[in-house]
């Protein structure tokens, strides 16, 4: 495999983690309740924390994209 099709599958792979890491938080969100329900062994925040943990990720992905630009160029990030 060459360096530009590693160069594309990595873009690829890239930009679907980022995308499954957004959605996921909305997408569980409804089904809260619903979770909460079934386990009702586990605390309620610890099932809230599910939609909430992986919205950290974003935000400090959104904090250091604005570094990592600064540094290597928008287009390259």
């Amino acid at each position: 495999m060459n360096k530009q099709n590693k160069l594309n599958l990595l873009t690829k792979i890239s930009v679907l983690s980022v995308s499954l890491i957004i959605t996921t938080g909305p997408a569980i969100s409804p089904l809260l309740p619903d979770i909460s329900n079934h386990y009702n062994n586990i605390p309620e925040a610890a099932i809230e924390s599910l939609s909430t943990v992986q919205q950290f990720s974003v935000i400090i992905s959104l904090i250091i994209a604005n570094f990592i630009s600064k540094k290597i160029g928008i287009k390259k990030l």
